[in-house]
C-alpha cells in the first residue's frame, strides 16, 4: 500500500480545525463554569474564542498565563475547584515571577547561540507552553502541567547563563 500524500494546505487546514475545536471547548467550559457564564473562567485574562484568528491573538497571553499563573489577584481566591490548595501555589508563583527575567535571558542566549539542541528545546517547550495556556482552563491542572515545559527551560537557561559567565560545564 502507498502512504497517503498530505499537502501543506491540508496540514494547515487540520491545524486550523484543531485550534477552532480548542476554542469551542474553552467556550463551552467557560459558559458552564460554576453555573454562570464567564468570559474568562480561569481569571488569567485568556479569552475563549472559537475562531482561528481569535486563538492566534491569545497566544502571547496564554503563554504568559502558562508560565506565571496564578496571578496576584488570584492568590486568595479560596472558592472553586482549587480551594485552599491555591494558597500553596503562591510561593511558586512568586519564585517564577522572580526567575522570569533570568529564564528569558537564558532562552535568548540559547536562541542566539544557534546550537541545534538549544533551538530544538526552545522550539518544543515554547509552543507547548502556548498550547497548555490556550487549552487548560483549570488553574490546578495548569499548575501541574507547566512542569513539562518549565523544567527543561530552567535547565537550558542555567546552562546558557552559566556559559555566558565563561564557565564551561563540559570539557
Amino acid at each position: 500500500p502507498v502512504a497517503p500524500v498530505v499537502s501543506f494546505k491540508s496540514g494547515i487546514s487540520e491545524a486550523a480545525h484543531a485550534l477552532t475545536k480548542i476554542g469551542m471547548t474553552q467556550r463551552n467550559l467557560a459558559s458552564t463554569y460554576q453555573g454562570q457564564p464567564l468570559p474568562d473562567a480561569s481569571g488569567t485574562g485568556v479569552r475563549y474564542s472559537a475562531t482561528l484568528t481569535g486563538q492566534i491573538r491569545q497566544i502571547p497571553l496564554a503563554t504568559a498565563a502558562a508560565f506565571l499563573a496564578p496571578f496576584p489577584w488570584q492568590w486568595f481566591w479560596t472558592t472553586g475547584d482549587t480551594g485552599q490548595a491555591r494558597l500553596l501555589a503562591i510561593g511558586e508563583a512568586v519564585m517564577l515571577a522572580v526567575l522570569a527575567p533570568w529564564l528569558a535571558r537564558g532562552a535568548w542566549r540559547a536562541l542566539a547561540s544557534g546550537e541545534i539542541p538549544a533551538l530544538f528545546l526552545l522550539g518544543t517547550c515554547l509552543p507547548m507552553a502556548a498550547i497548555v495556556g490556550l487549552s487548560i482552563t483549570n488553574l490546578g491542572t495548569l499548575f501541574r502541567l507547566r512542569l513539562q515545559f518549565l523544567l527543561p527551560l530552567i535547565v537550558l537557561a542555567a546552562a546558557y547563563n552559566v556559559r555566558a559567565k565563561g564557565v564551561e560545564l563540559v570539557r
